[in-house]
């Protein structure tokens, strides 16, 4: 993109709250039930029925505005956000749309000073970054809508199940410049919700709905495009995809002197493009009027306080905490953090090694071979895969080179998949243990050495990277248990005879 040219990109989020009940009656949240088996009767919109405000939903919005750094107002009120659809069964939303509980927060993010290291899906490596800091203008309570589910021969049946479910709707100042920037500020939201137990954060799922308002601006020629809504994108992949597409084609249009139209576009993740939706001329008059079934309500200085008191570690503080004690990198400890149960078993395990030179290997098992294998089962959280003791164990054999990284890992899979025997009758049984004795390795070594002049030649000759073809047929003789560290050296003292 030319230097001129600039992105500017706001995200407004929904994140679906874990309350027991919903937010205005006292119908159960959970998606594992018949259809339509969890409503009342306002739920349903039955005449002559009223809401009545869940407390808990109160309790999560002042605990996130808290965490988020927002001002709290001094009263709730609320909104009703008028419009049709088959699955609003009251004909409005209630909403925040004048008095929002909190306003004028914001978080200060991680950004990858390598954009290109960045954009790689799963990457979240911290080491080379700089701290931005994103504005977040308004964080309000409503609730969700019905579930729509459209049959194959065009009917559609409505679940109101979903209905009346609490939602924080969290909307940021357009801050952001990039995708990268805004998927970095939506990983460290979902964070901060699921440390603070507001909301399970799976996009997947739709417990968090991202919508992303983007526009471009020249800023040599002083022209901005209209801004358009990328609506319900519902994965971190997905809405770098959109964020990217939209960007380029306001670009290419603005490029060409093509007209745009402030609109609301769909993302499609079969062609990783937008579609248009419908003009923002098109969109409805809400009408909005205070909802008299709702008077407003005092939140009182003691409330704000006991939310306050309430609030864990958030991640950031965690991740700071866990790099000082145990020496890890930023994106480790927030890897152990973001993970159910990692840091747990994490913890638990280096206090029976209580040795710190042992955690970048502890973290590297669980964060990798211990999360592959619980995702394949039943995602039950780390900590109750593998006893920390029995792990403990295994990190003592490959730190004490007993074994080699490779043998650590196909015990692991022997452990994680129900072999209860201890860590060393399973390498005896296995013949896994690794080949340290100098001597042999040094005799083993020099008959190498010897038996392959050309190699030798070419080493001595200045090409070292043929260390690694004696170093290979070393672990080619011994099946693998040489210590390569050892076989390192052991070829490099061969060597030297023939200088």
């Amino acid at each position: 993109m030319a230097t001129s040219i600039q992105a500017r990109i706001g995200l407004e989020l929904h994140a679906r709250l874990k309350t027991v009940t919903k937010a205005f009656s006292p119908a159960v949240v959970s998606f594992a039930h018949f259809p339509n088996s969890l409503a009342t009767s306002f739920d349903a919109a039955h005449p002559g029925t009223y809401p009545v405000l869940n407390h808990a939903a109160v309790r999560a919005a002042l605990s996130t505005g808290i965490a988020l750094n927002m001002n709290i107002a001094d009263r709730l009120q609320f909104d009703r956000k008028h419009y049709f659809y088959y699955d609003l069964p009251l004909g409005y939303q209630i909403t925040q749309e004048r008095y929002p509980i909190c306003t004028d927060g914001y978080i200060d993010i991680a950004i990858p000073t390598t954009l290109e290291l960045a954009s790689r899906q799963n990457q979240t490596d911290l080491r080379h970054s700089v701290t931005k800091r994103i504005r977040i203008a308004r964080l309000q309570l409503e609730h969700d809508s019905a579930k729509s589910i459209h049959t194959a021969n065009d009917a559609t049946l409505v679940d109101l199940n979903r209905a009346g479910i609490g939602l924080l709707e969290i909307v940021t100042k357009p801050d952001f410049y990039n995708a990268v920037e805004a998927v970095a500020f939506v990983r460290e939201l979902l964070s901060i919700l699921k440390v603070l137990h507001v909301c399970d954060g799976s996009l997947s799922e739709g417990s968090l709905r991202v919508d992303a308002n983007i526009n471009i601006i020249d800023t040599q020629r002083n022209i901005k495009t209209p801004r358009v809504e990328v609506k319900n994108i519902n994965g971190l992949r997905f809405l770098a995809k959109a964020i990217d597409h939209e960007i380029a084609r306001h670009q290419e249009n603005l490029l060409k002197g093509k007209a745009l139209h402030s609109e609301t576009r769909l993302f499609d993740p079969r062609t990783s493009t937008t579609v248009h939706m419908r003009m923002k001329e098109d969109n409805v008059e809400y009408r909005y009027m205070p909802d008299p079934d709702l008077p407003p309500v005092h939140i009182s200085r003691s409330l704000i306080e006991s939310c306050q008191q309430n609030i864990p570690f958030l991640p950031t503080q965690q991740a700071s905490n866990v790099m000082t004690e145990y020496n890890l990198s930023m994106e480790q400890a927030k890897l152990l953090i973001s993970i159910p149960g990692a840091l747990k078993l994490f913890s638990d395990t280096m206090e029976l090694l209580n040795d710190v030179r042992f955690s970048l290997n502890t973290a590297t098992l669980i964060v990798t071979d211990i999360l592959a294998h619980s995702k394949k089962v039943d995602s039950v959280p780390l900590n109750e895969t593998i006893a920390p003791s029995t792990l403990a164990d295994l990190i003592k054999v490959v730190e004490g080179n007993l074994i080699s990284r490779r043998a650590s890992k196909e015990i692991l899979q022997r452990i994680l998949e129900g072999d209860n025997r201890l860590v060393e009758d399973i390498v005896a049984d296995l013949d896994l243990k690794q080949q340290s004795d100098v001597d042999v390795l040094q005799e083993l070594a020099s008959t190498l050495v010897a038996q392959h002049p050309k190699q030798r030649k070419k080493y001595l000759n200045g090409q070292l990277g043929v260390l690694g073809f004696f170093v290979g047929k070393m672990m080619a003789q011994t099946g693998g248990k040489a210590n390569p560290q050892k076989a390192k050296h052991c070829v490099e003292e061969a060597l030297k005879i023939y200088a």
